[in-house]
């Protein structure tokens, strides 16, 4: 097969991915979180004793309940007064994103009504990163910068901000992730273009950085 034929094939392979999702998009579901729960966890000191990274993991699925805190850690509405959230932003744009990549598709979080909503169905886990694992992680989080909410900056700050606003978010689900017995990495190896293809990103919506989680390889947490 010439590269010429290759390529042809190449193209009806995407399309057809794509169309596929699209019509499976509309049998995934919303999933509602549950409340945090503040009374779980190790204390800080001890969480941070404890962070650090994991490159194994097992593929058990996290149940609701945990997907739940890890979320609301990350970022979730710790002020609801003012919507402030766990994770500081500039200015408190709140331009970071978090989608949530699992076997049955990829969902957006909303911090607000606390849930996740369906974007894409089907596993594209494998989207994620360029490492193998990603693919067998119960979750993996992408981090987007919507830079249409800092419209108002100068063009060499805003992915300098969505940079640092990424780690703040990155480094909550660290610490919750070592205060869990959860295995984490925070990874920077992913095609972007592609990833943003496949999740249908605007071109104002730039991929920072991506973040797996799940089970130590070695069992599930106690």
């Amino acid at each position: 097969m010439n590269a010429r034929l290759l390529a042809v094939f190449g193209l009806i392979c995407a399309f057809a991915l794509t169309s596929f999702s699209s019509l499976v998009a509309q049998d995934l579901k919303p999933i509602n979180l549950s409340p945090p729960d503040l009374g779980k966890g190790k204390l800080l000191m001890q969480a941070l004793k404890d962070r650090h990274t994991d490159r194994e993991f097992s593929p058990d699925q996290l149940p609701v309940e945990v997907l739940s805190n890890l979320l609301w850690a990350a970022a979730g509405i710790n002020r609801p007064d003012t919507g402030k959230r766990t994770s500081p932003t500039a200015q408190n744009k709140q331009e970071i994103d978090i989608y949530v990549s699992t076997a049955d598709g990829i969902y957006l979080y909303d911090p607000k009504e606390n849930i996740l909503k369906p974007m894409v169905a089907g596993d594209l886990r494998g989207y994620t990163g360029l490492q193998t694992f990603v693919r067998e992680a119960p979750v993996n989080l992408v981090y987007v910068a919507d830079l249409a909410k800092m419209s108002d900056r100068p063009e060499v700050e805003k992915m300098m901000w969505a940079g640092a606003d990424t780690g703040f978010i990155s480094e909550n689900v660290y610490l919750f992730c070592a205060s869990e017995g959860l295995a984490t990495v925070v990874r920077a190896n992913v095609d972007r273009p592609k990833l943003a293809e496949v999740m249908k990103l605007r071109p104002d919506q730039k991929i920072t950085f991506a973040q797996t989680i799940g089970y130590p390889k070695s069992g599930k947490a106690k």
